[in-house]
């Protein structure tokens, strides 16, 4: 079994284990469940998902000075 796509190969197993009628219809659920799905390669995922971190690590530090700051201010009046 050296199938490219995943699905192909997902489907060859199932056809060995399913009787044919069966195979149709989670084939026809499978199909319209991917073609809802929006698929990035895993290395943009994971470059989006790094850049999230940093982002929100930039954000609770702003909002830790931010709050030092107020203090300081709440302190001087």
């Amino acid at each position: 079994m050296t199938a490219k796509d995943p699905l192909s190969a997902l489907f060859e197993i199932l056809r060995n284990q399913l009787p044919q009628a069966s195979l149709l219809e989670v084939q026809e659920k499978v199909t319209q469940l991917f073609s809802h799905l929006e698929l990035v390669p895993k290395k943009d995922f994971e470059a989006h998902r790094d850049v999230m971190e940093t982002l929100k690590q930039q954000v609770k530090d702003l909002e830790q000075r931010l709050q030092t700051l107020e203090q300081a201010d709440a302190k001087s009046q």
